[in-house]
């Protein structure tokens, strides 16, 4: 299965991908290297990715609602939070650091950038909406190129130049956003034969059946991420008792980063030819497996086939959660809906880092990890009702 040469469209919009998840990786990756140097505990520091995703979620919801409704397009709103993650992360820098001045800057960097994910997302589908040839799945994949190589080069600055080398890439990373953002301007137009058949028509409001449904489907996918965020936040620290170190961490980041790269190109096809509800069943289901082995890993070796496993896990869920929403909401809506998917990557922050934090204090890692299992479990029994019992029929392209 060989995918077409990428659109023009689609290369500018890989480009905003491509910074957005380098600032991801920045911030979010790298969270526990930066906060431990600055002296905060594991507690403290599960207790600032809780705060910040609190946050985000009061914030993605207003920010996209207001941005639904606004005339100010999209671009603007993204180029405008890069500019505050550019001047809080300098803020850092700044004399009198404090664990306590620290934590709250770097909670607010998170919890900026996260309300920045779902404008992104929606850039892109309301490109493609408005006929415009961008291919999301293929855009999304630039961003794992990033984040991998992002991974890499921040670990071997973390360790010549030292923790401070991370938020001083980010407000580098930060000007990118910005151009690509801005430079990111189409008009709408008709669509081509090859176009219209991937076009479905504008689907009506949801009933009262298919709201609750996909309630369930945020709450079993906030479990999915609060099992992802309980390795990925704390890898330093489960990396360690096998041997990892700061090294190990980069390369595990980035052979999940690379990982994601194959479904994501494919993904237009895939879409084809399984619903986005079907794919997202799949994924959860492979989240589950993704942690169980990871619980289970008696070395690296075999933890790291475990993050291999993220091909069929968070490469699968977001595409699929982002053509879901598409396909499932109005127009109207959509920016809100993709909020809310974005906010499942949120809470699911929050619950791994108030438990998470804890547990590791308390427990260990061996403890992280199993409630991380449990989380994927119950998550992947969400999704599947929560797909399954929609009162909308989300169909695939034709």
């Amino acid at each position: 299965m060989r995918p077409p040469a990428l659109s023009a469209p689609t290369l500018r919009y890989a480009a905003l991908n491509a910074a957005f998840w380098a600032s991801f990786c920045l911030l979010m990756a790298f969270a526990s290297v930066f906060l431990l140097a600055r002296g905060l505990t594991n507690t403290q520091i599960g207790l600032v990715a809780s705060a910040s995703g609190i946050l985000s979620a009061v914030l993605q919801p207003v920010i996209a609602g207001l941005a639904d409704r606004s005339r100010v397009p999209l671009r603007v709103w993204v180029a405008a939070l890069a500019v505050v993650l550019a001047a809080a992360g300098g803020a850092l820098l700044l004399p009198g650091a404090s664990p306590l001045r620290d934590g709250i800057l770097f909670g607010l960097l998170q919890a900026t950038l996260q309300a920045m994910m779902p404008l992104v997302n929606a850039m892109g589908m309301a490109a493609a909406d408005s006929g415009v040839p961008v291919d999301f799945g293929k855009a999304r994949a630039f961003g794992s190129i990033s984040f991998a190589i992002m991974s890499t080069l921040t670990g071997v600055a973390v360790a010549s130049a030292g923790p401070d080398a991370i938020v001083l890439l980010l407000a580098a990373v930060q000007g990118l956003v910005i151009i690509a953002a801005l430079t990111f301007v189409f008009s709408a137009r008709s669509r081509s034969d090859a176009d219209a058949s991937d076009a479905l028509p504008d689907p009506p409001p949801l009933d009262a059946a298919a709201r609750r449904a996909f309630i369930v489907l945020v709450a079993g996918a906030t479990g999915l991420f609060a099992s992802q965020a309980a390795i990925a936040g704390f890898l330093f620290q489960v990396l360690r008792p096998l041997g990892g170190d700061a090294s190990t961490m980069g390369l595990a980041f980035t052979l999940t980063a690379l990982i994601e790269i194959i479904p994501m190109i494919f993904f237009k096809q895939l879409s084809r030819r399984w619903t986005p509800a079907t794919l997202l069943r799949v994924a959860s289901i492979g989240f589950t497996v993704k942690a169980l082995l990871a619980w289970l890993a008696p070395n690296l070796a075999v933890f790291f086939v475990s993050q291999a496993l993220q091909l069929v896990a968070f490469a699968l869920f977001l595409p699929a959660s982002v053509y879901y929403v598409d396909r499932l909401l109005p127009r109207a809506e959509r920016a809100r809906g993709q909020a809310y998917m974005t906010i499942t990557i949120t809470l699911g922050n929050v619950v791994a880092g108030v438990g998470g934090g804890y547990l590791l204090d308390a427990a260990g890692v061996p403890a992280l990890l199993a409630a991380g299992t449990a989380c994927a479990a119950i998550g992947a029994v969400g999704v599947h009702l929560g797909t399954r019992r929609s009162g909308v029929q989300v169909q695939q392209a034709a």
